[in-house]
């Protein structure tokens, strides 16, 4: 019988037995090849040099060692039926084109997996992984998961270092607590620093676009001049006017076309853009003042303020008619009326007045480009336990396919020492309409 080709997740490797320790065919039932991607590598890699736990870090070290030790003897069984081999190839798909972003991690392990499938399309494919994204992504795309039961995993030890760390903590907590801690985040998101977006662009078509304007001569259609003169209840309607007013439907068809072209722009335009509604939040004991903050978009994109709200093209208006001499008179003396008297508004000195009186607590956005762009922007006060949304802030995207982008943010608060630091991301899948 064919056994599974199983792809580890890094996860496997640090927070479960090793790989050679774990029963694989009682799992799942048929011997196994352990199949390891070099993303799988990379990351453990960054885990041996970046994971802020030193008991992590030496696990990820571990691991390293054990598989280099394993895949330099290739066809040699770890366990009974269990062989463990490495997969060097790069996926060689678009991903943004099948909703995966190149620059996740997690992305790239799941069009690793659809490139072995695509390239070896009689092999029963499975992906081993705990997490919750690695899971649905596959599920996209019809790839098999499988989760390690509780019984194989690690026991949660502490290192030296974590454990003064967590004494350290413990001593500082009442201090702690009696300050204000800042971080930014997602109105829609609270609980976490990304957010995902799906954009939908509609591509141009020239045959629509003929289309739309054929539709319109038919309901346009132009007068004809006939040999003799045309008469209505109003008089003579002369050839000279009808041929007017065909040479301006002629002209109206054409600016016409313009609009069709100028409303698709406006509507891309639309397309391209989202809404990001941020918020600071006050998770510490103290309330946070008279805070300056400051945001980092990368170059790629344009920001203006969600209130800056283009205006829509106009359609052209249509001619007026062919008419007759009595017509044009009856539509000129129609233009003189005597003028209404109309008393001019009462301001409101209410409500408007008192709202300008009164200070704001969260100030406008200031925006300066660069070749990047600066956000920058104040508010008066967070109580602890509370949060203060910022100014909606549109962001255009100026090429297709977009890319994921993060924003890099500072808060500067009175009242804290050194200011706050970090990072919130946007994660981006395009489609076509």
């Amino acid at each position: 019988m064919t056994g599974k080709h199983v792809f580890l997740d890094t996860m496997v490797f640090i927070h479960y037995k090793p790989i050679e320790d774990t029963d694989w065919c009682g799992l799942l039932g048929v011997p196994e090849i352990l199949l390891v991607p070099r993303i799988t590598i990379r990351e453990l890699d960054k885990n041996k040099n970046t994971n802020p736990s030193t008991k992590l870090r030496e696990r990820a070290a571990s691991a390293l060692k054990r598989l280099e030790d394993q895949l330099s003897k290739p066809g040699t069984e770890i366990r009974q039926g269990v062989r463990v081999a490495r997969y060097a190839r790069l996926p060689s798909m678009d991903l943004p084109s099948i909703g995966l972003d190149p620059f996740w991690a997690d992305d790239i392990l799941i069009a690793t997996l659809l490139q072995y499938r695509e390239d070896n399309k009689n092999d029963d494919v499975v992906l081993v992984t705990q997490d919750t994204g690695p899971r649905l992504t596959a599920a996209d795309h019809g790839i098999a998961t499988w989760a390690l039961p509780d019984e194989c995993k690690l026991p949660s030890e502490l290192d030296s270092a974590e454990k003064e760390i967590q004494t350290l903590k413990k001593e500082l907590l009442q201090h702690q607590a009696a300050k204000p801690e800042l971080k930014l985040i997602f109105c829609e998101a609270p609980s976490v620093d990304h957010i995902e977006y799906q954009l939908v662009t509609v591509p141009w078509s020239d045959e629509s676009a003929a289309r739309l304007v054929e539709e319109e001569r038919k309901k346009h259609p132009k007068q004809k001049v006939e040999d003799q003169q045309t008469s209505t209840l109003m008089g003579i309607i002369t050839p000279q006017e009808i041929e007017r007013y065909n040479s301006e439907l002629e002209k109206y068809f054409s600016e016409f076309a313009r609009f069709i072209r100028k409303q698709w722009e406006f509507e891309e335009v639309q397309r391209r853009t989202i809404e990001l509604c941020l918020r600071l939040a006050n998770g510490g004991g103290q309330p946070a003042e008279d805070i300056d903050f400051a945001l980092h978009f990368p170059d790629g994109l344009t920001i203006h303020r969600e209130t800056h709200n283009p205006e829509p093209p106009r359609p052209p208006s249509l001619p007026v008619r062919a008419r007759s001499n009595a017509d044009m008179f009856a539509d000129m003396m129609g233009g003189f009326r005597a003028p209404l008297f109309v008393p001019p508004p009462i301001p409101d000195l209410g409500s408007s007045l008192l709202d300008d009186l009164v200070p704001r607590n969260v100030g406008p956005l200031r925006i300066k480009k660069t070749n990047s762009y600066e956000v920058t922007g104040h508010i008066s006060r967070v109580k602890h336990g509370d949060h203060e949304d910022l100014p909606p802030i549109a962001v255009r995207f100026d090429a297709w396919p977009p890319l994921s982008f993060h924003i890099d943010y500072l808060i500067r608060p009175v009242n804290l020492a050194q200011p706050v630091v970090g990072q919130v991301h946007v994660k981006v899948i395009d489609s076509h309409g």
